[in-house]
């Protein structure tokens, strides 16, 4: 991620010989500390980040294939205020989190677009769950808060 001028941040993609492709979301903002934040890349070189939006100043996961198609999404759930997107494997699987305005949760987006919601069985407001990564055969890390706001590591399998 770099910012601009204007401290719109940026993602970009750096290709094995060295040229370097500057992602920008649709309807991403473009004002101070706003824009397209790009966290992970498969081997097919599709990417997974957040765009942020301007109004109502929410956040929304984004993948972007090799051919510069976006997707935008948020997991299929009533009341998602924002999401993002933090890992993506090779067989196209991301994981990531959204919050509801009361807690987070962990979600898994299968290739094929279908959702499932990863909530640690301890989990608790206002902390909740958090997906981070997905590995090659779709393992998935990340982290809750407990009732006493502690925080735990869990492995999703």
């Amino acid at each position: 991620m770099f910012d601009d001028t204007n401290l719109t941040f940026h993602g970009f993609l750096r290709a094995a010989d060295g040229t370097f492709t500057v992602l920008v979301a649709p309807s991403a903002d473009t004002g101070t500390n706003s824009g397209t934040i790009a966290f992970s890349a498969n081997a097919d070189a599709t990417v997974a980040g957040i765009m942020q939006v301007a109004s109502p100043g929410a956040a929304h996961s984004f993948l972007r294939t090799s051919n510069g198609t976006y997707t935008v999404f948020d997991p299929t759930i009533t009341g998602v205020l924002y999401s993002w997107a933090f890992s993506i494997n090779d067989n196209g699987a991301v994981v990531g989190s959204y919050t509801d305005g009361k807690t987070s949760h962990g979600y898994l987006r299968t290739a094929d677009g279908t959702f499932v919601i990863l909530d640690a069985p301890n989990a608790a407001a206002p902390g909740g769950t958090g997906a981070e990564r997905i590995n090659a055969a779709g393992a998935v890390i990340g982290f809750y808060a407990d009732p006493q706001n502690v925080t735990h590591g869990f492995v999703y399998q």
